[in-house]
């Protein structure tokens, strides 16, 4: 049987989920919790000021985005709002922590994550050796959390 905080129960409850058929394990919440921090931090930062985004994001080392030019505000706007979109389906997913949201979660993280890693490792542009791989390293983690989640969460507790 799987282990439930109460807390957990509480959220679950609300929203109508059995969690004792269908809890994730704690390191599972931890990890999409963890994982939505980024993309939603993005995810804002892009909606509420593209052009800021657009120059700085990281915000640490070299820009990323402004890499690959020109400044567009629309398309700036799309991506963040696209990154916000999976970033409260991270939190969702991590708060309610039931095992049909998480695989729908792990495979939406999936098909967000595997063009945007293979665009970068196709398209370097003027990035350094550390600007390139910064990118990469982050999209790489966002390509096994999902294959991780799904090897090992079940659907019910009896597969």
């Amino acid at each position: 049987m799987a282990h439930v905080t109460l807390q957990t129960a509480g959220y679950a409850q609300r929203l109508g989920v059995n969690t004792l058929r269908t809890a994730i394990p704690t390191w599972a919440r931890v990890a999409l919790g963890i994982t939505a921090i980024p993309h939603l931090v993005t995810g804002f930062w892009a909606v509420l000021a593209p052009a800021n985004w657009y120059a700085n994001y990281p915000g640490f080392g070299e820009p990323l985005v402004a890499a690959e030019p020109p400044f567009n505000a629309h398309l700036a706007s799309d991506a963040g709002v696209g990154f916000l979109a999976v970033g409260v389906l991270l939190l969702l997913a991590a708060i309610v922590g039931d095992r049909v949201l998480t695989l729908a979660t792990a495979a939406v993280l999936f098909v967000f994550s595997a063009p945007h890693l293979v665009f970068h490792l196709l398209n370097r542009g003027d990035l350094s050796t550390t600007g390139f791989l910064t990118g990469i390293v982050g999209l790489v983690v966002s390509i096994i959390l999902p294959v991780v989640l799904v090897l090992t969460i079940k659907v019910t507790e009896g597969d």
